[in-house]
């Protein structure tokens, strides 16, 4: 598919439809919170019945996921970023119609919401589609570029673009690469600081989404799988992230993502000697 395609199909999904669906916001009521049930930060998660104990058995629908995130998860003095460049944009985390009050004219320096693991491959309906643990505020410019293309690391001879907050760049800035998010070789790569977070959100989905994910490409995982894994490593969890984890939670199920509580949980599962087979 054309990328001009793929730009207006984004448009028009992005744009034109919310503006005929209802406010899910005015729907939802803080009484229907889950408990927490979630251990102590670097606590020991147990591998056994850890899908049980870890997949949300009811989530957002995706309107009101997409509210949520961006009014209160990733909202911080009253302003949501791309998480992948830095970009940012004033939202009061009171405004009542966020989704549309975070579209510009420019439509490519809206902020909209990134499926972390693409909705093409497994991401696409039910609670797999609106699970806020694998959700992102992204720059559309920046996710237009993200496509469906797995994460990694991008050299600087393979690499197409780099976006630092607004600007793109088609040549390696100087004296601050690790603040841009890079394309390239069919691969994207986030800023530095939020690598970690990326490779916890991919562990999270595929372990709790493994069927949807498999039926859709059973290959994508294990292109990124050692990658993601350094990630985790490089960039490992701060309290903001844990703060997040433990926030979305309230809303599904009282669920946070288990790879965030426990640090060790990736290796443990997904490194050569241990990853899953099932």
């Amino acid at each position: 598919m054309k990328k001009e395609n793929i730009i207006f199909s984004i448009f028009v999904l992005l744009v034109l439809l919310p503006l005929f669906g209802s406010n899910a916001s005015t729907q939802f009521s803080e009484k229907e919170n889950f408990p927490l049930a979630y251990p102590s930060f670097h606590d020991t998660i147990p591998i056994p019945n850890l899908i049980e104990n870890y997949k949300p058995e009811m989530v957002l629908s995706y309107d009101t996921a997409r509210e949520i995130l961006y009014t209160q998860i990733y909202n911080v003095k009253d302003t949501v970023s791309c998480v992948y460049s830095g970009y940012k944009l004033p939202l009061l985390h009171t405004e009542e119609n966020p989704i549309m009050k975070l579209m510009k004219l420019n439509v490519f320096n809206s902020i909209i919401t990134e499926h972390s693991y693409p909705k093409c491959k497994g991401a696409l309906e039910g609670n797999a589609n609106s699970d806020m643990h694998l959700l992102f505020p992204v720059r559309l410019g920046v996710n237009v570029s993200r496509y469906n293309h797995p994460f990694g690391d991008v050299n600087e001879e393979e690499c197409d673009v780099w976006y630092f907050e607004r600007e793109k760049y088609n040549s390696k800035p100087v004296g601050f690469d690790s603040l841009c998010a890079k394309e390239g070789s069919g691969k994207f790569e986030p800023r530095d600081s939020f690598k970690g977070n990326v490779a916890r959100a991919v562990f999270y989905f595929y372990t709790m989404y493994k069927t949807e994910a498999d039926s859709a490409d059973e290959t994508f995982f294990e292109k990124q799988r050692e990658t993601l894994l350094a990630w985790h490593k490089q960039d490992p969890v701060d309290e903001q992230e844990l703060n997040r984890t433990r926030l979305i939670a309230k809303y599904q199920s009282g669920k946070p993502n288990p790879f965030v509580i426990d640090e060790s949980l990736a290796s443990r599962l997904y490194s050569s000697e241990n990853a899953l087979t099932e």
